[in-house]
């Protein structure tokens, strides 16, 4: 004979609400993912991680075609090696339906000690509907050793 007990078929709050914060952060990370900001933030990952294949993914320049994008990455990767990058999303604003403007503070160098904040902006655009970074439109001064 089994006794039961007050818990008996009831679900823990602990439970509920763990299930709770996971469905949102899931909600979360693929809405900012489809998002000009989420897009920029991905691509800024990828470039302080030296990522070819993710910068690849996150980039558009002129015609070139991913693989492309990801061979030209992996050639100038090669000089970054030692540079450390830093930023912030500030701002994030849609011109029309595929183009978008995201605003950076932003530091790059080559040792912790000499970071100076800079104000940037990456210009995005839909492709395929996935935002994109334009490469093109990245001044030198932000990333010296960017694709051709």
């Amino acid at each position: 004979m089994t006794r039961s007990t007050r818990r008996s078929g009831r679900t823990s709050f602990v439970l509920i609400a763990g299930a709770a914060a996971l469905g949102l952060v899931l909600l979360l990370f693929f809405y900012v993912g489809d998002s000009p900001a989420g897009a920029a933030s991905h691509f800024m990952t990828a470039l302080a991680k030296a990522d070819a294949g993710e910068l690849a993914k996150y980039a558009v320049h002129g015609s070139k075609t991913e693989p492309e994008m990801k061979k030209e990455w992996e050639d100038t990767l090669k000089y970054s090696k030692y540079l450390l990058l830093q930023w912030k999303v500030t701002d994030s604003q849609t011109q029309g339906e595929n183009q978008a403007t995201v605003r950076l503070d932003y530091a790059k160098s080559s040792s912790v000690s000499e970071t100076n904040t800079e104000h940037y902006e990456l210009q995005l655009q839909k492709v395929n509907g996935k935002w994109k970074v334009d490469v093109s439109q990245i001044p030198r001064d932000m990333y010296p050793f960017l694709p051709q």
